[in-house]
């Protein structure tokens, strides 16, 4: 579980820097440059990332709940919606007007999805850090910018290919998911 914690350190770490210590930053990209900044970033991320998926596998997991298949039920409902929100951000559908931070809600809802389906203490570890995460990046945001231009050239055929492809790639993650041996439907 250790390395699951550090690597949840070092990403969120990464990503949380810019907007908690922004006077940090600044200052190493005057001394080392805003690309290699950048990359440093890139590197904790990575690195987090590796020691999260580490620690997940190598941690003994403690049973706190199960939701049996309504959790399933609801898990599929919401990564449904979290893969669209995901898409949505880099969409041309009418339906990116709506909503002003799709990949962060999309997180959010992935995260309540493995909540759903996932009661051990590693995955609640897991899925509600990132789920928090995301939250905490959609209050830092709208605090620092409260003058939100919503998208306004969205096509109804941005719309249907938005469909499409939100259908393909959840179909594609499911299948994934059902090589590694993980069964998200039963």
């Amino acid at each position: 579980m250790i390395w699951l914690i550090i690597g949840l350190i070092f990403f969120f770490g990464a990503h949380l820097q810019r907007r908690l210590l922004p006077e940090i930053r600044i200052r190493l990209n005057n001394q080392l440059g805003e690309n290699r900044v950048k990359g440093l970033i890139a590197l904790m991320s990575v690195i987090g990332m590796a020691f999260i998926i580490l620690g997940f596998r190598l941690s003994n997991s403690i049973p706190l709940y199960d939701l049996g298949s309504l959790g399933l039920l609801l898990n599929n409902i919401l990564m449904m919606m979290a893969v669209a929100l995901l898409g949505l951000g880099h969409s041309k559908s009418r339906v990116r007007r709506l909503v002003r931070h799709p990949m962060l809600l999309s997180i959010i809802f992935w995260s309540a999805s493995h909540l759903l389906a996932n009661g051990d203490l590693t995955s609640v570890i897991l899925f509600l850090s990132f789920g928090l995460w995301a939250l905490s990046e959609i209050i830092l945001i709208n605090k620092v910018n409260s003058n939100y231009q919503p998208f306004t050239n969205g096509t109804l055929k941005g719309d249907i290919r938005f469909i499409i492809i939100a259908i393909l790639a959840y179909f594609m993650i499911s299948m994934v998911h059902l090589y590694l041996g993980v069964h998200p439907f039963f």
